[in-house]
């Protein structure tokens, strides 16, 4: 018996499952997959997106911080050349007179 005649003999005994079947549990399976994987993506993006605003939230917070500061340092500025007015205006009348007076 030829080698090709032995293996039509092996392969008509061992059973042939149907072919339909299987295509359609694999078609059934790809489809559970593929929600699975597109429900996983949608889920992990609405994250990003979650984190991408919350972290614009902190952005915004963090200007608003940075604003205050700059206004609280422009207010100390203001308030250090008063200071710095007022005690050349001593120096320029007041120490003079306390100088001669005293």
């Amino acid at each position: 018996e030829s080698p090709s005649a032995a293996a039509t003999t092996t392969d008509s005994a061992s059973p042939v499952p149907p072919v339909r079947p299987l295509i359609s549990n694999l078609k059934l399976k790809n489809d559970g997959c593929r929600k699975t994987l597109t429900s996983k993506l949608v889920t992990l993006f609405q994250g990003v997106v979650s984190q991408v605003n919350k972290t614009s939230e902190d952005v915004s917070a963090c200007n608003n911080d940075a604003e205050a500061v700059v206004s609280n340092l422009e207010s100390w500025d203001s308030n250090l050349h008063a200071l710095v007015t007022a005690l050349a205006d001593v120096d320029r009348f007041v120490l003079p007179i306390v100088l001669r007076d005293g």
